[in-house]
């Protein structure tokens, strides 16, 4: 009888507690923090963002999202060595922001290296499920500079059903063969 009424309790204190917990991943509540900073970058103020991100990493040095935001406003401003020092910080306390890998990739691509680009970009690939447009085009981009052809025709082509009019360019610069876009 006592065990009856103990798992009548418990159960309810489950569900209490599931619907009461906080569920944000600490990558949803650093964006959530920093939506100040993070929308100086979306409207292309990179000094302004980048000393911003700046100040986060001091005082918060194990954010992703702040090593993340400040690669971003490196990158941007052309300090891609420095860009790639915050991007693997950011990857190195959360490794599932896809953002990170792509601007790694690119950064890595602006310097001329090519193979660790193609590895960079795979993995925002993989961690963007293939699902956006940009990522998959500079993939194609760096498979282009490596001499894989085929492979590159294909994230391309890929890109472009997705909607991205650059790779339906490249497509039809590199290969001669159009593609029908995404509406």
């Amino acid at each position: 009888m006592e065990t009856i009424a103990l798992i009548l309790l418990f159960i309810p204190y489950v569900i209490i507690r599931y619907f009461t917990e906080d569920h944000d991943t600490p990558a949803d509540k650093d964006r959530k923090r920093f939506s100040e900073g993070i929308d100086l970058v979306k409207n292309k103020q990179y000094e302004e963002a980048h000393a911003y991100f700046f100040l986060l990493v001091d005082r918060y040095p194990k954010s992703a999202i702040a090593y993340l935001y400040r690669g971003i406003c490196n990158y941007y401003l052309g300090n891609y060595y420095s860009a790639l020092y915050d991007f693997t910080h950011s990857a190195s306390f959360d490794n599932t922001q896809w953002e990170c890998f792509l601007y790694k990739g690119l950064s890595h691509l602006e310097l001329g290296e090519s193979d660790q680009a193609f590895l960079e970009l795979d993995k925002a690939v993989w961690h963007s499920r293939s699902e956006n447009p940009n990522v998959l085009r500079f993939r194609g981009e760096a498979r282009y500079r490596l001499q894989q052809m085929d492979a590159a025709r294909r994230d391309w082509e890929q890109a472009a059903q997705l909607g991205d009019e650059n790779a339906a360019h490249y497509l039809q610069l590199h290969f001669g063969s159009p593609t029908r876009l995404k509406k």
